[in-house]
């Protein structure tokens, strides 16, 4: 099985790669950012190496020619590239428009159409969102409301697409995470406390680097009995995969 992991990079991503690498049924993993995926020390073998193609994009609203060779033939794509609220005021918002919303629609549009091998199954394509993202864009949160509606961006980027799969001729299914604040024990005093208060007074859910990530590889693996998991879901979907595949749980 091939996956593709666009944003390896971050905080998530890292894991996800991690765990792709780890995972018996998954033979290639693709990494796609703007730098190249340096593997942890502990994961320096010949055999977890051959496994991974790291590739590098300076335009993520423009495919070059040897990304889509690279990424053609995916049986899933997990998208993580957008934009933290902690580093919104780094960008301004047609930056951020461009990162969270043109770059994943035109991801969709580019893997529903790349070469399939003769496979007949759908390409499965997971958008990483958060849980307040909202797709009506009548109703905005009291707190972080720009972010979490994106003005049309993160909540739309949700709702088309749902849509694109709809309309692809079954070449492609898609699956919608809304987790909450994405927790690991490693995390520093500072982002521990900033994710304690959201919890406690935001009410945003919390769930485990490492749970979550394990749910993003099954779901990617076994395909989506509906378009949308929330944060609870994921949560027990991610307790399953970890209890099923032990190895995942070793940290890097």
């Amino acid at each position: 099985m091939k996956v593709v992991i666009a944003g390896s990079t971050g905080f998530i991503g890292k894991e996800v790669v991690r765990q792709a690498l780890l995972h018996p049924q998954i033979t290639s993993v693709v990494t796609l950012s703007r730098h190249d995926h340096d593997l942890a020390e502990d994961l320096q073998t010949p055999e977890i190496e051959s496994k991974l193609t790291s590739v590098t994009c300076s335009d993520f609203k423009n495919y070059p020619q040897y990304v889509k060779d690279e990424i053609s033939g995916a049986d899933a794509c997990i998208w993580l590239i957008g934009v933290t609220p902690g580093k919104l005021k780094q960008y301004d918002w047609d930056q951020v428009r461009m990162i969270c919303y043109e770059y994943a629609l035109y991801a969709a549009d580019t893997f529903a159409k790349l070469p399939r091998e003769g496979n007949p199954d759908p390409l499965r394509f997971i958008y990483v969102s958060g849980c307040n993202a909202e797709r009506d864009p009548a109703k905005k949160p009291w707190i972080l409301g720009d972010y979490c509606l994106l003005r049309g961006v993160q909540g739309q980027v949700e709702k088309q697409i749902i849509e694109r799969a709809h309309l692809s001729d079954g070449r492609m299914q898609v699956l919608v995470t809304k987790s909450g604040m994405v927790n690991d024990p490693d995390m520093g005093f500072l982002k521990q406390g900033l994710r304690w208060f959201s919890h406690a007074v935001i009410n945003i859910p919390n769930i485990g680097r490492t749970e979550f990530v394990a749910g993003l590889i099954e779901q990617s693996i076994t395909g989506f009995g509906k378009d949308t998991l929330s944060n609870a879901e994921m949560v027990e979907l991610g307790k399953k995969a970890l209890e099923k595949n032990e190895i995942l749980v070793a940290k890097a």
